[in-house]
């Protein structure tokens, strides 16, 4: 008999269901009913909200752009350091030649 797969969840799922915890409305039988959970997944997803609710509201740790500088957007080619080369498997003698350009 092969296993199932472990299931994993998105981000916006986890939020679904730590909302609706959160709510109130429904009880936790019914709300594991409605997303296919169990019980004890829907309380940890809530409690890790409520633990991590304050960071939402920190403007210290605000989210950063990611991978992208404002130098890339306005179409400048990215700094990179004189002399540097970058060669896969150099000639001995070209490897030769940098190394007495740079003592």
């Amino acid at each position: 008999m092969m296993r199932r797969p472990r299931r994993t969840f998105s981000a916006e799922f986890r939020a679904k269901v730590a909302i609706a915890a959160l709510k109130g409305d429904k009880t936790l039988a019914e709300l594991a009913e409605q997303f296919e959970l169990h019980p004890n997944q829907i309380i940890q997803l809530r409690q890790h909200a409520l633990e991590h609710m304050a960071e939402l509201f920190e403007k210290d740790k605000a989210p950063k752009p990611s991978g992208i500088s404002g130098d890339d957007l306005k179409g400048n080619p990215p700094l990179e350091p004189r002399g540097l080369e970058v060669e896969f498997f150099p000639k001995e003698e070209v490897l030769h030649e940098k190394v007495k350009i740079y003592r």
